[in-house]
């Protein structure tokens, strides 16, 4: 996935887990947790994501990338 700088990866949620390893660039993670608690996080190069099943959350792109 490639985000631009403020870009937004629409809230959602899925039957199936979802993770990403981040390779360039910035982002902020937002999500609701199973016990309905809000859960925000910037994750950077090398940090990794993981949403279980049925967990919505959003991704918003915050710096611009360099090369990839």
């Amino acid at each position: 996935m490639r985000l631009r700088p403020r870009g937004r990866a629409r809230a959602e949620l899925h039957k199936q887990a979802e993770w990403a390893y981040m390779l360039d660039g910035r982002v902020r993670i937002t999500a609701v947790d199973q016990d309905g608690h809000n859960v925000v996080d910037d994750i950077g190069v090398g940090d990794l994501w993981y949403f279980p099943p049925g967990i919505p959350h959003s991704i918003q792109g915050l710096k611009e990338a360099s090369s990839l």
